[in-house]
């Protein structure tokens, strides 16, 4: 028989009127949906837009945290352990943490997705990411567990 722990989370709901993009770097914006703070740090979802043809920065592997993808609108390029493939609208793509993964924008407008880590944390290096060059974003990274282990990938129509 299983004991079921109280808990004092409780539901929550945003709009999506009360979505407050900010903008991370050129062509590319966040929106936290679920903060990890409000769920025990088990999770956190927020969404992502992407401009056409831009990428999300080199190869990367989180350490910590599993990382779950859902594409909304638009099209995809993934690089996940080595394996490269387009995802489309609709599609759901898991990245294990300890996975080498990358993505960018292959579509003609833009990217937006859907995701969440599990648990939470890692979706707080957005917040601090404006303003710095990928020389201080990859040192950055070192600080939530993120590793860089390769290029950005391309993707030649």
């Amino acid at each position: 028989m299983t004991s079921h722990q109280p808990t004092n989370r409780q539901g929550i709901h945003h709009s999506q009127e009360e979505m407050a993009w900010f903008d991370v770097l050129p062509g590319e914006q966040v929106a936290y949906r679920v903060n990890g703070k409000d769920v025990n740090n088990e999770y956190s979802v927020f969404d992502l837009r992407m401009a056409p043809n831009k990428g999300n920065g080199p190869i990367a592997i989180h350490h910590k945290a599993d990382e779950i993808f859902r594409i909304l609108e638009g099209e995809a390029r993934f690089h996940i352990d080595g394996k490269e493939f387009n995802a489309g609208s609709g599609d759901v793509l898991v990245v294990p943490r300890g996975t080498p993964h990358a993505f960018l924008n292959i579509g003609d407008s833009h990217l937006h997705m859907s995701i969440m880590f599990t648990p939470s944390g890692d979706e707080l290096i957005f917040k601090e990411i404006p303003g710095k060059t990928m020389e201080e974003i990859i040192e950055l990274a070192i600080k939530y567990e993120v590793s860089v282990v390769g290029p950005p990938i391309v993707y030649n129509k």
